[in-house]
């Protein structure tokens, strides 16, 4: 399996940039800079699954997730069948309008933001130290997209 990671960056809740990257052997595909350029981002992606590059987009955020499901629906593209896709931080209230189950994990965003906090105090304290992973219990939500 190919799967290749949809990032997206939120400011002020607008998607203001979009990456490709893969975790296999296809070359990184920089996305839209802007919302007017998502035609020509998703354009990459869907170009990776037509040619059987890519098998799984694992997506930043439940948005961007949603976004590709749809784009790859309007261009004939089968999720789960052809390509699955897949979200971060399940979202109840995005879930409860939007017509795709995203597959997704959910983590506590109040104890990753705790952990942040202590740890950035940490670092200014000790300026030494080094960089830590920090691992959080999530849930998984099988949706209909893988």
């Amino acid at each position: 399996m190919n799967v290749c990671i949809f990032k997206t960056i939120e400011v002020s809740s607008v998607k203001t940039s979009f990456k490709i990257a893969s975790a296999a052997q296809v070359d990184p595909v920089d996305m839209a800079d802007d919302l007017a350029e998502w035609s020509e981002s998703v354009a990459a992606a869907e170009r990776l699954v037509k040619e059987k590059q890519v098998t799984a987009f694992a997506c930043a955020s439940e948005t961007a997730g949603w976004r590709l499901c749809r784009h790859f629906e309007e261009c004939g593209i089968s999720v789960p069948g052809d390509v699955a896709v897949t979200g971060v931080h399940r979202s109840t209230a995005g879930s409860m309008v939007n017509k795709y189950d995203l597959t997704t994990i959910l983590a506590s965003y109040e104890a990753i933001g705790a952990a942040a906090l202590r740890r950035l105090l940490f670092r200014i304290q000790n300026p030494a130290e080094t960089r830590r992973n920090i691992l959080f219990p999530c849930t998984l939500h099988l949706g209909s997209t893988t």
